[in-house]
């Protein structure tokens, strides 16, 4: 009577950054379609802030659709690393029955861990500790999720930017040897939507485009660093040509500062967010009269230009 489909510690993880990345996803389409519709307007007005509130409170069911994500995430990614020390950890308090002459025990029917026993079950099987304050917004993410799926709405005001706080630090805690935006934008190429890229008029790299600037506002300078190594808020972004080509975003109408996904790893070398790839550059100052870019890509497909206006340099 052997067990069959016992799950792993990597399709617990998969399943878990697929959870995270819709939420989140989710979550920064809706930050960055109000700014986009009010872009004309200046920010931060107490009139700007009412109308926000009022967009956030009309969008409340796709918010609380984000943080049931959030949860499913956590406990998706806890369950993981229990699987990592043994899969049976996860039946702890089960009533598992077994028979002689039964057939084989299949594990995805068997009643695993409650939520609510997860965090201890890591913290006393597993190597790596989670901190107080991972438990504290686990178990907050896990109240709004009952009251969601118990009485129908979380019945607080749920804030979309302190939400996006709270993923970035369960996704640095999670996962902290992760490429956070090389998979949000791995996570772009597997939706619904993805289905209809061609590749050279729609892409992933177009929708994360979108959305990417709002990041980087929206987003505090300590979970910036946590999630992408760039470590002042202000730290000047460049283009990665290779991304801009792979994403066609020539083709998009956008403009292709929407898109500045690389940052000087040393000064001689840009590392790119999305591509995770690494570009020798020169020090050079762009010709182009109205750019002030000083950062010329040095080899490769790519030399010659630069990596502010994009626009090619005198050999």
């Amino acid at each position: 009577m052997p067990f069959v489909n016992v799950p792993t510690a990597e399709e617990y993880n998969r399943a878990a950054k697929s959870a995270f990345f819709a939420g989140w996803n989710e979550l920064f389409h809706l930050i960055a379609d109000f700014v986009r519709f009010f872009e004309d307007e200046k920010p931060n007005t107490p009139k700007w802030r009412s109308e926000r509130a009022r967009y956030y409170s009309h969008a409340t069911a796709e918010i609380e659709k984000v943080c049931l994500l959030a949860s499913q995430a956590s406990e998706l990614a806890l369950k993981a690393k229990i699987c990592e020390v043994s899969p049976f950890l996860l039946l702890l308090g089960s009533d598992v029955k077994f028979k002689a002459t039964a057939p084989d025990v299949d594990f995805r029917d068997l009643r695993t861990l409650d939520a609510v026993d997860l965090v201890v079950t890591v913290n006393s099987v597993c190597t790596g500790k989670l901190t107080p304050q991972f438990a504290d917004r686990f178990n907050e993410l896990r109240t709004w999720r009952n009251k969601i799926m118990h009485q129908g709405t979380a019945a607080v005001a749920l804030d979309p930017k302190d939400i996006a706080r709270s993923m970035a630090e369960q996704y640095c805690e999670l996962w902290p040897q992760g490429k956070f935006v090389k998979e949000w934008a791995t996570y772009l190429s597997t939706t619904r939507s993805s289905f209809f890229h061609d590749h050279k008029w729609s892409t992933p790299h177009m929708e994360l485009a979108e959305m990417f600037d709002v990041f980087f506002q929206t987003m505090e300078t300590g979970h910036i660093a946590g999630l992408t190594t760039i470590k002042p808020r202000n730290t000047r972004r460049y283009l990665c040509h290779h991304c801009q080509y792979v994403g066609s975003i020539d083709h998009s109408g956008l403009d292709p500062s929407e898109l500045m996904t690389c940052y000087l790893e040393t000064p001689e070398s840009l590392r790119c967010l999305v591509c995770d790839e690494v570009f020798c550059v020169n020090r050079n100052d762009c010709i182009e009269e109205d750019c002030k870019g000083n950062v010329i890509s040095a080899a490769g497909d790519y030399a010659g230009l630069c990596h502010t206006c994009g626009n090619e340099q005198p050999s």
